[in-house]
């Protein structure tokens, strides 16, 4: 298939210089440099419709990437870098401005940082409570407090461990129903054991709090419902729901 006037590799060439910042001068001064191999400036005129006076300018333009040389002979000689070189210095060009653009950027603050938006999230389904426990175990930094009125999966004991092996100070509250081995086996992971107390009269599924800033209380559901459970999602430290649920930790939990 025959090359059309918009789709010859001249074309695309100078589009695609000219989307990488290059003016129309200078990308078809560039191209027709790459054609000519070097060239007066009369002689870049005619091949890429440039006016004379103004490949000059497009030159100059080009000398300040780095994509061509200029001979001081008279008339002056120009040339083009290979177009390998060219790909390089575009790459490592653009390459250094979006990496300092991702610098400055990531060094914004938002204006209103302090009155971020604070989530609330009601969750249904076992499945989706045990994800958010395990998503919530995993994103500690600093501190995990944490109620279990039922024996926890293999999967929270390995990030509780996992949180005590990176530094994070970790506080188990365990209701009457957990076993001495399951206590001394978290008590063997630098976990912090505390007694919850009216544990038979208002159970409550899990109870955590991450970081001082995110928490979740769930509740058991009825064994024939579908569901077996649902809990709260607070994100924020000034949330209410937040706050609710610090009240509760520090009345269940009892040093013992």
């Amino acid at each position: 298939m025959s090359d059309t006037p918009t789709n010859t590799p001249r074309s695309v060439a100078i589009e695609q210089l000219e989307a990488l910042g290059l003016s129309a001068y200078a990308a078809r001064t560039f191209v027709a440099l790459t054609t000519l191999q070097c060239g007066t400036a009369q002689e870049v005129s005619e091949v890429s419709d440039v006016p004379r006076t103004r490949v000059y300018d497009a030159v100059t333009e080009l000398k300040e990437r780095g994509l061509v040389e200029i001979q001081q002979s008279v008339p002056k000689q120009f040339w083009a870098i290979s177009a390998q070189t060219a790909g390089t210095k575009l790459t490592q060009e653009y390459q250094g401005r979006i990496e300092t653009l991702v610098e400055m950027l990531t060094q914004i603050r938002p204006q209103h940082a302090s009155t971020r938006a604070e989530q609330l999230e009601i969750l249904h389904h076992t499945e989706a409570v045990e994800n958010r426990i395990q998503e919530m175990l995993e994103s500690a930094t600093e501190t995990i407090i944490y109620g279990i009125y039922q024996h926890p999966s293999q999967h929270v004991m390995s990030h509780l461990t996992n949180a005590t092996n990176r530094g994070v100070s970790v506080t188990i509250g365990v209701g009457p129903q957990i076993t001495e081995s399951t206590i001394e086996q978290l008590r063997s992971s630098q976990i912090t054991i505390e007694h919850i107390t009216d544990a038979v009269e208002n159970p409550i599924g899990q109870l955590l709090i991450v970081d001082d800033t995110t928490a979740c209380i769930s509740a058991p559901i009825d064994e024939q419902s579908q569901m077996q459970a649902a809990a709260v999602y607070a994100d924020g430290k000034m949330n209410a729901v937040n706050t609710i649920i610090h009240e509760i930790v520090t009345a269940r939990f009892n040093n013992h």
